[in-house]
């Protein structure tokens, strides 16, 4: 990482919750560009939910979910469409 990009991660690193959510889902959505359906709000979204997540497994709230058995959900839900 650059000199530059580091001091911005800095500093990105040092605002309130709501605004880093805000620099990541734009930075996210630059970077897909490609995909007319995917929009910095969208990013926005994820990121929240992301966070979240993170905050209750990292308070006990949430036991996660092995990677096996996540992608066996996904693919029984997707079965079912």
């Amino acid at each position: 990482m650059g000199t530059d990009a580091a001091s911005v991660l800095s500093e990105g690193l040092a605002l309130p919750e709501e605004d880093r959510a805000r620099v990541a889902a734009e930075l996210f959505a630059s970077l897909d560009s490609r995909d007319p359906e995917y929009s910095a709000e969208q990013a926005l979204v994820w990121a929240q939910t992301v966070e979240e997540r993170i905050e209750r497994f990292a308070s006990g709230e949430s036991q996660g979910v092995q990677l096996d058995a996540a992608r066996q959900r996904i693919d029984a839900a997707l079965a079912d469409e």
